[in-house]
């Protein structure tokens, strides 16, 4: 996965916070007995985990350690764990299910950002009291991100490097040489110091095939879902593989894959374009 910047807390606003107002006002997808993933996907095969062990973590949170096939194709083969945080429903006589949350990057650990998403009245960031109390909300560290092993290819210094001298006058940042060299640089570390294996399951794929891993260890039945940024696209795969565990989704930022995958340059524009005019009108109010 390449990872980008996290979004700055303010970004959530109350665009977002408006958004996840609707979850509390659908139909409830009850929570059921554990079960095994989607007939007919590739992960179908995949024997459900154990009930997660929880550990406080903070004020109103806790953390588990869910493990997963590293490749879903071989589900007995090597597992990996995946870092998994839970705000427990604050009314829980009333509580709908569990809300998965996926803030973006690629490479956004989704347990650091839901721990130090501002806090208003003692919640955490956009999520707001009303939603809190219908839904567990819980937080997975996509893998190779945060504590689900998160990939190192390079060394701090070697990281400050890349960041430094960049032209906005040249595509990229910097000439075309500097550019090859750095992408030779990060892929060399890679192979050093990463599993090739580990390394080759790092799609987004298998990320949505972990979401159902950690919703058959939670008991739940279907999810809610709240994704942003990348979280849009990680979204829609789970809704594809997945169509009948989806109660309710939420997509904030949607990103568009064709341009990220096939114009990035464009995309990247478009993104700068999109964030100024945000700061703009956030200086304006």
């Amino acid at each position: 996965m390449v990872r980008s910047r996290p979004r700055p807390a303010a970004r959530y606003g109350a665009a977002a916070a408006a958004a996840l107002m609707v979850l509390t006002g659908c139909s409830s997808g009850a929570s059921g007995p554990r079960s095994t993933s989607s007939a007919g996907a590739p992960s179908a095969s995949a024997p459900s985990p154990d009930p997660p062990t929880w550990s406080t973590c903070g004020k109103n949170l806790e953390c588990a350690t869910i493990k997963v096939p590293q490749e879903y194709t071989e589900p007995d083969g090597a597992q990996i764990p995946l870092a998994v945080m839970r705000h427990r429903a604050t009314d829980p006589a009333h509580r709908i299910g569990s809300l998965f949350f996926n803030p973006g990057g690629p490479g956004v650990p989704a347990t650091e950002t839901l721990r130090n998403l501002p806090k208003t009245a003692g919640t955490p960031g956009a999520f707001s009291p009303a939603v809190l109390a219908r839904f567990d909300v819980i937080a997975m560290d996509p893998r190779g991100v945060g504590g689900s092993q998160a990939v190192r290819c390079l060394t701090d210094e070697q990281r400050a490097g890349f960041g430094t001298s960049f032209d906005p006058a040249v595509p990229g940042g910097k000439p075309l040489p500097r550019l090859l060299a750095d992408a030779a640089a990060f892929t060399d570390g890679c192979v050093e110091h990463q599993s090739k294996e580990f390394l080759a399951s790092l799609s987004t794929d298998n990320v949505a095939r972990d979401i159902d891993q950690v919703r058959s260890a939670l008991g739940e039945d279907k999810i809610t879902y709240y994704g942003l940024s990348y979280g849009t696209v990680v979204g829609p795969m789970y809704a594809t593989l997945f169509p009948h565990r989806v109660r309710q989704m939420v997509l904030d930022a949607p990103v568009d894959t064709n341009l990220w995958f096939g114009n990035s340059l464009t995309f990247l524009n478009d993104v700068a374009v999109a964030s100024e005019r945000t700061l703009n009108a956030w200086f304006e109010t």
